[in-house]
Order: C-alpha cells, then structure tokens, then sequence
C-alpha cells in the first residue's frame, strides 16, 4: 500500500490538511507580525474538538495530551518568557488535534527543528542573536505533520 492510502486509511487525511493549512498560516502570520493569531489557537481547538468526537478518544487518551499539550506553559515558566504565550496557546489544542503518542513525537521534532534552525543561523550569520526570540509556532506545526505522517505510516 502507498503512503497517501496510509495516510487516508488511519484517518488522518482531513487532519494533515488541516495541519498543511494551519503551518501556512502561522508561518506567514509569525513572520509577518511576530506572533501567532488567536484565531489559528481557536481553529485548533475546533478541529481537536471534531477530530476526537469522530474518532471516540476515550479521557485517559484526552488527559495524556492534555499534559503533552502543557509542557510549552512548564516551559514557559522555566525559560521566564523563553515560549511565547501564542505557542502555550497553540500547543495544547494541537496536542488534542493529534493524540498523545503523536503530539509528544510532535513537540520533540518541533523543538529539534528549532534547535537546527537556530544552530544553523548561528553557523552561517555569526552576529546573529536570538535575545528576542524565534518564531517557535512554525516548528511546532511542522513537528505535528511529521508525527501525524509517522503515525499513519505505523497504523
């Protein structure tokens, strides 16, 4: 079987569009205005809402997200404002989206991906200084497709 069947098969084919549509969104949202819109945190959470109705997620799979979905307010709190509160905001929403399994994957890539990006911009702009911060909601996103198409491929 081909991956895009797989993809479709595990259900999960409305989701990655979902999920395309969204990294387009808060990518060029982000780099425009430094922030992640309220409303991609909303249609987030829409989407988690009908995504876990459809498929009859059970509360222990709801209260594992939920705490994957949380480690951006820990880290926030750790990090003294290192996460944005457009990230908290999107994290938890996009943790439901996926599940735990998947979202805890997510937020790994999410945060190896920044980690290279900031790791590489170091490398080639050694000026550069990240005391402002970096746009972490794309990454985050990007962590959420790649586990999404990891789990399909696992299904």
């Amino acid at each position: 079987m081909d991956g895009t069947s797989t993809i479709v098969t595990a259900g999960s084919g409305p989701t990655l569009h979902f999920l395309l549509a969204l990294l387009g969104w808060v990518l060029s949202f982000e780099l425009r205005a430094g922030r992640i819109p309220a409303a991609a945190c909303v249609a987030t959470a829409v989407a988690a809402l009908v995504r876990a109705i459809s498929i009859a997620r059970g509360p222990a799979e709801i209260l594992a997200a939920s705490i994957v979905g949380l480690v951006p307010l820990a880290a926030r709190g750790v990090t003294r404002g290192g996460v944005g509160w457009g990230d908290v905001r999107l994290a938890l929403p996009l943790a439901l989206l996926l599940g735990p399994r998947p979202a805890a994957l997510g937020m790994v890539l999410a945060c190896l991906l920044g980690l290279c990006s900031v790791g590489l911009g170091s490398v080639l702009d050694t000026d550069a200084t990240y005391e402002a911060g970096f746009a972490f909601g794309p990454y985050m996103v990007a962590g959420a497709i790649i586990a999404l198409l990891v789990e399909a491929l696992h299904a």
